[in-house]
């Protein structure tokens, strides 16, 4: 059985896709989500380490993180702002999610 995806070009795309909870993706969809001027609301999120460092590093920055408890994180980044040089330092050992923050840093 073979299976094609036929593509034709010229309008837009636009709709909605569900994609599952990925422990590689979340991390990277949160601090894109400092590139937004409205909250963000991220599904499916998996309790693992990088959500926290990522968490604790966005709000150092003034993001607003809301954790419902049952998977959705809800990232507000209305208020950013410079966090300190010492305060990102301390969490530079924990993650190589650290340095995906420059971009959108400095976007801002």
């Amino acid at each position: 059985m073979t299976s094609a995806l036929q593509i034709t070009g010229g309008v837009p795309l636009e709709g909605t896709i569900e994609v599952r909870g990925a422990k590689n993706f979340v991390p990277k969809a949160m601090v894109a989500a400092l590139l937004g001027s409205t909250p963000s609301v991220l599904q499916n999120v998996p309790e693992i380490k990088d959500v926290k460092v990522v968490t604790d590093l966005v709000a150092l920055h003034g993001v607003e993180v809301n954790n419902d408890g049952q998977g959705a994180l809800t990232l507000d980044p209305s208020n950013v702002t410079r966090a300190r040089y010492a305060d990102i330092d301390a969490h530079a050992g924990d993650s190589r999610i650290p340095i995906l923050l420059c971009g959108p840093l400095l976007h801002t």
